[in-house]
């Protein structure tokens, strides 16, 4: 019946009082010819501000006669837009079959589909649960700590020490429910999170000849892991493998050792050279500054080799710098 009498009280007639509210449809054809006479009447006698108001006045209301005519143009117009966009050409919408496309599916396909989709629909409404009574161990938890806060700042307020949180649960014997509390929110947390997808490694069966052989040779050369990527495990194999901590057998890794030992020899060499020069040229310039200072005939030192002095980075950016400064200032 409610709904009756409201679609009586929609169909019933406007009140006429309503429509005399309502703008007029002439309105600016009545604006536009009374400006236009009163230029054409009291033009002579106005002053020059006035007509030029009147003429503003004129531009304004052929301006809304124009935007009046573009508005019901549009209104018009609105069932054809509707109808044309709804007639549009979809695009995407074809069907083009392909080399694996199947029409038809087995009966054993759907009731896999319609079981894995069951699964799938019990496990979320389980996980739902969870995390509902989770948030309600949650709501617990909160309202014994606000609960703790109050009371730590009214002994605040009153003067007294305050308390940790463990003592104020024993004094008000909640100390029990905390750890429940505690307890339970862990075990949600651990079956929401909790994630059914195991794997195992097969341990049962033995090895195949080719692993055999490629674990022995693995554990004659130093890099273990490089060699055992060589091993195809099949299905039948124990997982165990017995690592040698020995002596490795390998000629590339002499040849090596052998190189090293050469560069690190040539390198000692050139260190003992270098401090021997070093400590020749210490030793001569003190006697060649006594030579110099005597009356003898002037000396003149034997040429010793330069020592490799390193160019001091500070320097490189403060000339650097100094480029920079002189050529900017050559630009401005």
């Amino acid at each position: 019946m409610r709904v009756f009498a409201q679609q009586q009280k929609q169909q019933e007639a406007i009140n006429p009082a309503f429509s005399s509210l309502l703008p007029k449809e002439t309105r600016f054809h009545q604006a536009s010819a009374s400006i236009r006479q009163a230029r054409e009447k009291y033009g002579d006698i106005i002053s020059s501000p006035t007509r030029e108001g009147l003429r503003q006045a004129s531009l304004v209301v052929t301006e809304a006669c124009t935007l009046e005519g573009h508005v019901k143009h549009f209104q018009i117009n609105r069932a054809g837009r509707i109808e044309k966009l709804a007639s549009r050409r979809k695009r995407g919408g074809l069907v083009r079959p392909t080399g694996d496309f199947h029409t038809a599916v087995s009966l054993n396909q759907i009731r896999q589909q319609d079981q894995e989709s069951q699964s799938k629909n019990n496990v979320k409404m389980m996980k739902a649960q969870l995390r509902e009574g989770r948030r309600i161990v949650n709501l617990e938890l909160s309202r014994l700590k606000k609960a703790y806060t109050a009371a730590i700042t009214e002994r605040r307020a009153v003067g007294l020490k305050r308390i940790p949180r463990k003592a104020w649960l024993d004094l008000t014997k909640q100390h029990e429910e905390f750890l429940i509390l505690k307890v339970q929110n862990k075990e949600y947390a651990a079956l929401i999170n909790y994630k059914d997808d195991p794997f195992f490694f097969n341990t049962t069966g033995s090895r195949s000849q080719h692993t055999e052989e490629v674990i022995q040779r693995a554990l004659t050369r130093p890099h273990i892991l490089e060699q055992m990527s060589e091993c195809s495990w099949g299905t039948e194999t124990d997982g165990s493998i017995d690592i040698v901590m020995g002596p490795f057998q390998d000629d590339n890794d002499e040849d090596e050792d052998e190189e090293v030992i050469e560069e690190a020899s040539q390198e000692a060499s050139q260190e003992a050279t270098q401090e021997t020069t070093q400590e020749g040229t210490q030793e001569t310039l003190p006697s060649l500054a006594g030579d110099v200072g005597s009356d003898d005939e002037f000396y003149s030192p034997p040429s010793s080799p330069t020592l490799p002095r390193s160019k001091s980075r500070y320097h490189d950016i403060q000339k650097i710098l100094a480029d920079y400064r002189q050529s900017r200032n050559q630009c401005l």
